[in-house]
């Protein structure tokens, strides 16, 4: 027995050594090869995560930290810490999530709050080595697009762009200030959402290529099965008022409204994705003759109308929550269709 465990670690071992010389050589393809850093950075820290769904979490923290020290000396310390600090917490926790077989909905979870507490923390090393804050880096952003602003408009005057939308210099100017205001408000909202959109991409990249790898993990619900639970109408309705009954009766109390618009903010693309879902379960339903038709379509709708597009698939979304459409329940369907 004490030489089946002694084998067993060596091999994490030589496994962990083998995926950290190969998680860091990704991660400086991605440093130093710009051309490749989209798809590269979608995929760097499997290698990690295929270890701890193997090993477990204790061989995966030691697969990342060989490989930071490897990116650390290999390359810039300031880009390599800027890059492992936002995804070195939630790689390993989705490979803990695989291993202990957690379904999709705890599994996003816990990865989009190991995501958004990296961002953070990535945040903050910003300031300690910069000594320029977030908020301080927000406003350089926006002057400076202010200026771009302010450099286009004349190209505009000259082309009488401004003349056929019907607005003056000052109108457009007050505009561009209002969508920045709008912007900077909503910067909470926006920094959680992408942390949910980065956890979505990880995950489902991470279940796609280490199922082709033969790694073992979890079941993981088919899209057009996926729901959210009923009391989620509440979360949105409880944004609605504070937006706009608080701005109303409590002026004096911004921070209300301010929260409100950034729950509505939350809430828009998750019920648009749960409104992807419903079509997804549908065309599934189609004969299949029609399917390739039918995601055409959809594909369509997107590009070319995508205001409307937007509104329905929200609007879909929203009111599954009430009248579930799929009669899936709330729960994990009993019956994968």
């Amino acid at each position: 027995m004490a030489q089946s465990r002694f084998a067993m670690e060596t091999r994490a071992l030589t496994e962990g050594a083998i995926m950290a010389a190969l998680t860091a050589v990704l991660a400086l393809i991605n440093i130093y090869i710009p051309v490749l850093s989209v798809l590269v950075a979608l995929i760097w820290t499997l290698p990690v995560v295929s270890v701890c769904v193997r090993h477990g979490m204790r061989a995966g923290t030691l697969t990342m930290a060989a490989a930071t020290l490897i990116i650390l000396m290999a390359g810039s310390p300031i880009a390599g810490l800027t890059m492992v600090i936002p995804c070195a917490a939630p790689a390993l926790l989705l490979g803990n999530a695989f291993r202990k077989k957690w379904t999709t909905a705890p599994t996003l979870l816990v990865t989009t709050i190991a995501t958004l507490v990296s961002m953070i923390a990535s945040l903050m090393l910003s300031f300690l080595l910069t000594g320029i804050s977030p908020m301080q880096q927000w406003i350089s952003l926006r002057d400076s697009l202010m200026q771009s602003v302010e450099l286009i408009i004349p190209m505009y005057e000259s082309s009488g762009a401004l003349e056929r939308m019907g607005i003056t210099v000052a109108e457009f100017t007050a505009q561009w200030k209002t969508a920045l205001d709008l912007l900077q408000l909503l910067l909470p909202a926006m920094l959680i959402v992408s942390s949910a959109f980065a956890a979505l991409i990880n995950y489902l990249m991470a279940n796609k290529i280490l199922s082709k790898l033969r790694v073992e993990l979890p079941v993981m619900v088919p899209f057009r099965l996926w729901r959210l639970p009923w009391w989620n109408i509440w979360g949105f309705i409880l944004g609605f008022a504070m937006a706009f009954l608080g701005g109303r009766f409590l002026p004096q109390h911004p921070l209300i409204s301010n929260a409100g618009f950034n729950i509505l903010m939350f809430y828009m693309p998750v019920f648009i994705v749960s409104g992807l879902t419903i079509a997804s379960y549908y065309m599934y339903k189609a004969p299949k003759e029609r399917r390739i038709m039918y995601k055409l379509i959809l594909v369509a709708g997107f590009f070319f109308m995508m205001n409307g597009f937007v509104l329905v698939m929200g609007a879909v979304g929203f009111f599954d929550t009430l009248f579930d459409y799929r009669r899936l329940g709330t729960g994990q369907p009993k019956k994968l269709e």
